[in-house]
């Protein structure tokens, strides 16, 4: 009896562990069919503002406020790229921006890159951030009167749209068409960022 389970057990493992190796080897295969060309040591720039849980790790929403802070249009050494992780170096610190991708198909591993990266700093949209948000921007603060574009380049993407939907699965263009944002201000407490159109009316602690 004891052989059987043993047996089982080292079946199971090994099932599972094949199952990595061709997730793995799948992602790697649409990341290079998807024509991102995006290799270790090469500089992109974050779309969004980044903070930090932690021990440098950056969720798929952020907090409204704490961490470290990295501004959009940042320098950003990448290290490593998974369907687990894309893992970067900002100002000689590495930091890993963790998440999961289920669909590992060409445009899904796109889509999932470029949500939060650009090989182009032009990309990011700095340039159309206006003169009284600037500073904002920069320090990773929103204010009344922001655009979405604006938002998320403070403070990154909310972590749902209405109270139950998450934004992980959604691509950028899904969550901008939502008007109402919520961000984790605490470890249980939220905090709504209301539109009206493409600016922000109201923030609702």
């Amino acid at each position: 009896m004891d052989s059987s389970c043993r047996l089982y057990r080292q079946v199971l493992t090994l099932c599972f562990s094949l199952m990595l190796i061709l997730g793995c080897v799948t992602f790697k295969t649409a990341l290079k069919e998807s024509g991102l060309e995006i290799s270790q040591g090469q500089t992109v720039y974050n779309r969004v503002g980044f903070r930090t849980y932690g021990e440098n790790v950056i969720y798929y929403s952020n907090r409204y406020f704490g961490g470290t802070f990295i501004p959009a249009g940042s320098e950003c050494i990448i290290q490593d790229v998974s369907k687990e992780a894309i893992k970067f170096t900002f100002n000689g610190e590495e930091y890993v921006r963790v998440d999961w991708i289920e669909d590992v198909s060409t445009e899904s591993v796109k889509t999932y890159f470029e949500k939060f990266f650009s090989k182009n700093k032009s990309e990011v949209g700095l340039d159309k951030v206006s003169p009284d948000f600037r500073e904002l921007v920069q320090e990773g603060f929103v204010k009344e009167g922001m655009t979405k574009h604006e938002v998320l380049l403070s403070i990154g993407y909310p972590a749902y749209l209405g109270l139950k939907d998450p934004t992980y699965n959604h691509d950028r263009e899904l969550i901008l068409s939502h008007n109402d944002w919520y961000y984790f201000k605490g470890r249980r407490t939220k905090i709504l960022l209301r539109f009206k159109g493409e600016e922000l009316h109201e923030i609702l602690d």
